[in-house]
């Protein structure tokens, strides 16, 4: 009762019968373009193909198996599995978590952009989770004002999610570091308008003493001084 695509691997491929195997036709079809060539690796291949269309759906599992990325056996759930819920929530735009993916999954998209889109979209989604509002109420420094610039901080998931937008910078990978009190970031505006982030640090060698670590403007740009 093996479907046709199935027939089609090797004997090594085949350390544990799967209970689930897709048997449309048209996976059938798909799929056969994208055999793994003759190796150890089909084993691993073929677990990952099987994660990929129960995770997510065939779009993806046809996608993954046309990956090179199978030279090095593991565990399909553990490798795959941000990846995988990254391309499900891209089909899914009205949830939640969908919301926070800024580059969706399509099945033309390379693995490395995939890869780097699924753990920013993953790191969002902590940022959501661990920055609550409430949550980081000690901004170190007062917001205030300075030769024409305003300095506000940045304490909720909300803030940082627009200065990332905003900007156009990697604000919102910064809640971890923040929740465990590494730094505090600060919005840099002048008129109004956002100019520059400003990431502030414990100093190196001074205790007590605070240093800028970063100060970036738009797309991660050096500010000008």
């Amino acid at each position: 009762d093996l479907p046709m695509w199935l027939r089609r691997l090797p004997p090594e491929a085949f350390e544990a019968l799967p209970a689930h195997i897709p048997k449309s036709e048209v996976f059938g079809r798909r799929i056969a373009t994208r055999m793994p060539a003759p190796g150890a690796e089909s084993a691993f291949w073929l677990k990952c193909v099987l994660f990929g269309e129960r995770a997510c759906h065939e779009d993806f599992a046809i996608w993954l198996a046309g990956q090179n990325i199978f030279a090095d056996h593991g565990e399909a759930e553990k490798l795959f599995a941000v990846l995988a819920a990254y391309a499900w929530h891209s089909g899914k735009p009205d949830m939640p978590a969908s919301k926070l993916i800024v580059v969706p999954w399509r099945p033309e998209i390379s693995f490395d952009t995939a890869l780097c889109a699924a753990k920013s979209w993953f790191n969002r989604v902590r940022l959501v989770l661990q920055m609550p509002d409430g949550v980081v109420v000690d901004p170190w420094l007062r917001s205030g004002n300075a030769m024409g610039y305003t300095f506000e901080p940045l304490l909720s998931h909300v803030d940082l999610l627009a200065e990332a937008h905003a900007m156009q910078n990697c604000a919102d990978q910064y809640g971890e570091r923040i929740v465990r009190e590494k730094c505090r970031l600060f919005s840099v505006k002048r008129n109004g308008a956002r100019v520059a982030t400003l990431e502030i640090g414990p100093h190196q060698r001074e205790t007590g003493v605070l240093s800028i670590n970063q100060l970036k403007a738009r797309h991660n740009m050096a500010a000008s001084t």
